[in-house]
């Protein structure tokens, strides 16, 4: 195995080279997807310094922007203000070198977790992780909020294993950046403080103890507080602005996904939409819920602010909610099965998507039935032999739970909270690295344990018969 400083090198090139392969068709290509909001909010605000989207079919539809976070279009309109407006490629240039830093990143955090094997092995597979590095050609937040999210990983890891205050505070910076990227992870400093407040036990109290955590809480803080002011000046809207409209799309589902749909969705989800696909069945009641979307925007054609929505979304749906708990924790299943559905790529342009939509709407015509069942099945199999070797890398983990308690954590929470609200399997990307890890840890643990030992055993054996 490579020792550390060439592991460095060897993966640092290879990285790089895998996210330009996977990426290829896009480059040299405008924005597509959510990416052509993000561009505009970008270009606007070199132009403006508002944070606001062009007017459109005779309105003015800013109020979107005001529940989009902040921080990637300040991303973008930075990489424009140096290599110039338009230079989409520069972008995904500085998008791969993120993909190439959160491969080392990881090798760092499981060479102290696992050892140089397992280390080696876990940046070999998340290298290759497709979903992750075709996103380094694409305009969405998951690359650069990965990074982040393994580099909280990394510092909170290392404030426990150290006793200096320097990885409480970059734990405490990289979670404000990402609140600014992506809001869902804003509350995850809960769950950080109950942890550390597991780790240290009476010692919680310490006043040393007590710095340390200030010095974790004080960048979020003053991150919220600083934008509280500059987002009335940039005509942005709050972290927490959208938490009224993804409430009501998960009102919508519950509303619409009952009965027949309810069950075809089950079967969907776990054995993809092919297996239930019929001219009766509306599979976009969940997979695209659109009636909350269209009810934000007439409200806001109607001089509504979005905080104001907001406020009124909750407030009715969280009744509603609370008077359907059953409803809501079936949707809730689906929306977990669906964040964790796999990807797939399309091996003509290298589009990536979910692998629950293959074949669906008469798709590829020139495949028989039968193939398209069998293909289907065959990926499934593969998807859940990974999904089980990642469970039983969860086992171990759990077993030496203080050593993977941040790892543990972060799986948890963004299967909690996607779970709770709504879950593409594009949005599960970010913890990509850390089920690699449990995958790694579990084949290599299954490995030794059972044909390690078979083959130790057959040894004994020949030189037993030998003598």
């Amino acid at each position: 195995m490579l020792q550390p400083k060439r592991a460095v090198i060897f993966l640092t090139v290879l990285a790089i080279a895998s996210g330009i392969f996977w990426s290829h068709n896009s480059w040299g290509q405008p924005p597509d997807g959510d990416g052509v909001l993000y561009n505009k909010m970008a270009e606007n605000f070199l132009a403006t310094h508002q944070l606001s989207l062009e007017e459109e079919g005779g309105f003015t539809i800013s109020q979107v922007s005001q529940v989009v976070e902040p921080l990637y279009s300040f991303f973008l309109a930075g990489i424009y203000q140096i290599f110039g407006r338009g230079n989409f490629d520069a972008v995904r240039v500085v998008q791969v070198f993120l993909f190439a830093l959160t491969v080392l990143i990881i090798y760092i955090l499981t060479l102290d977790l696992a050892g140089k094997t397992v280390a080696f092995f876990v940046s070999v597979f998340l290298i290759f992780c497709f979903p992750l590095a075709e996103l380094t050609g694409h305009f969405f937040r998951e690359v650069f909020f990965t990074f982040l999210v393994v580099l909280l990983v990394l510092a909170l890891y290392k404030s426990q294993e150290t006793t200096a205050y320097f990885w409480f505070f970059l734990a405490g910076i990289m979670l404000a950046i990402a609140s600014l990227l992506n809001g869902v992870i804003l509350y995850f400093i809960f769950f950080a403080l109950a942890c550390y407040l597991m780790l240290y036990g009476r010692g919680f109290v310490r006043r040393e103890k007590i710095l340390k955590l200030l010095l974790f809480c004080l960048p979020l803080l003053s991150v919220m507080i600083f934008w509280h002011f500059a987002s009335q000046w940039l005509g942005a809207g709050s972290l927490t602005e959208k938490s009224g409209l993804v409430l009501e799309r998960k009102v919508e589902m519950m509303q619409d996904v009952r009965g027949g749909q309810y069950y075809k969705n089950l079967v969907g989800q776990v054995f993809g939409y092919y297996f239930v696909d019929a001219p009766d069945f509306d599979y976009t009641k969940f997979l695209e819920p659109h009636r909350s979307a269209e009810k934000f925007l007439e409200m806001a054609i109607n001089n509504y602010q979005p905080s104001e929505i907001s406020r009124i979304f909750f407030r009715e749906d969280a009744i509603y909610i609370l008077k359907n708990p059953g409803s809501f924790l079936a949707i809730t299943l689906l929306d977990f099965l669906q964040f964790n559905n796999p990807m797939f790529i399309n091996p003509v342009n290298f589009n990536v998507g979910p692998m629950q939509n293959l074949f669906i709407k008469g798709t590829h015509p020139e495949i028989p039935p039968a193939g398209k069942v069998a293909i289907l099945i065959i990926l499934r199999l593969f998807y859940w032999t990974f999904f089980g070797f990642v469970i039983y890398g969860l086992v171990r983990a759990v077993k030496e739970w203080r050593k993977f308690i941040w790892i543990l954590l972060i799986i948890l929470y963004f299967n909690l909270v996607y779970s709770a609200v709504f879950g593409l399997p594009r949005y599960a990307i970010p913890i990509y690295p850390f089920y690699i890890l449990l995958f790694v840890m579990g084949a290599t643990t299954a490995w030794n344990k059972y044909v390690g030992y078979n083959a130790k055993k057959c040894e004994s054996i020949c030189e037993m018969c030998e003598r």
